[in-house]
């Protein structure tokens, strides 16, 4: 658990009271693994495969969760405000996130004439045709491209690379 509260650079640091202080922002998660602008990054240590991930704003609000090859893999850029700042364009700092995401299926590839791996390509959104490699597999890696904001809080994702590994799951 990590409680989160806002101050101005030189200001007076709020004192570390037991009592919930009005605009301190508690979040139950994993492990804190750091932040980058508004955002805070854990560790959800979850067993198996990849390392599952969530992400919140510094108001603690969580704003994805997701399952990667590695946390160190992560490659996180901030994306300054906009200069303009109207109802319809954003005035916030967004942050692009570029990993290799772990999708995990509940089946095996090669199971039932493919129709496991005809649900993964719908599930992910990746278009490959199915691969004799990963006919015993019940994971496959992929590269992913996801842009976060937090006014107003949004996510996008987009593929950026094709499955890059398959293999059979824990």
């Amino acid at each position: 658990m990590l409680s989160v509260t806002q101050f101005s650079e030189g200001g007076n640091k709020p004192q570390c009271l037991e009592e919930k202080a009005g605009d301190e922002h508690v979040i139950e998660s994993g492990s804190f693994e750091g932040a980058r602008g508004d955002f805070l990054f854990f560790d959800t240590a979850l067993e198996g495969d990849g390392e599952q991930f969530d992400v919140f704003t510094n108001t603690g609000e969580k704003i994805l969760e997701d399952l990667c090859v590695s946390m160190d893999g992560i490659s996180a850029k901030l994306i300054p405000p906009m200069a303009q700042s109207t109802p319809e364009i954003r005035n916030d700092t967004g942050i692009e996130l570029r990993y290799d995401r772990v999708y995990v299926a509940q089946c095996s590839f090669g199971d039932d004439h493919h129709n496991c791996w005809t649900n993964a390509m719908k599930e992910t959104g990746l278009k490959e045709a199915f691969s004799p490699e990963c006919s015993t597999a019940t994971v496959i890696t992929f590269g992913v491209r996801v842009v976060l904001h937090t006014n107003p809080v949004s996510q996008q994702g987009t593929i950026v690379s094709k499955i890059k590994s398959c293999y059979a799951g824990e």
